[in-house]
């Protein structure tokens, strides 16, 4: 469906919405911010630590000639050139990838470069913080690496 001719706005349109679906279903009560120069697209509360667990959507390209799943990890708005990554400002990047029809919660801290990011498979794409992520399923107690 996103093709290299598809709108970056529909194609992002596209993800979020399937993100926001995917938490939904998931019985989490999903808050969308009015504001749009908020760095992140989606929250949820969780009420057992009392926290607002910000999430910015991405949209992933699958790319089958390595096996992996391709996204951006910054930003670059409003005639700046330099790359802007997310690091305090959200948790997780939400990542949905049409081709596989799949939708990931990467935490955003893990990949503290802006750069792009290949996720090859979830044990793969969040090895480097298993125990930060044992951690956050602890206290949440429920799957953050792929929702």
């Amino acid at each position: 469906m996103f093709g290299k001719d598809k709108d970056p706005a529909r194609i992002g349109l596209t993800a979020h919405t399937a993100i926001l679906h995917k938490l939904v279903s998931m019985g989490f009560e999903v808050l969308q911010p009015l504001s749009n120069d908020l760095r992140y697209d989606l929250a949820y509360y969780w009420e057992e630590t009392a926290e607002l667990i910000r999430i910015q959507c991405k949209a992933g390209r699958y790319v089958p000639e390595i096996g992996c799943i391709l996204f951006k990890n910054y930003n670059i708005t409003g005639g700046r050139t330099g790359k802007r990554g997310y690091i305090g400002d959200a948790e997780y990047f939400g990542v949905y990838c049409e081709e596989l029809n799949k939708t990931y919660l990467v935490p955003v801290d893990l990949i503290p470069t802006t750069r792009e990011v290949y996720l090859r498979t979830p044990s793969q794409m969040l090895c480097k913080g298993q125990q930060q992520l044992n951690e956050h399923r602890r206290k949440a107690d429920a799957p953050i690496h792929r929702v």
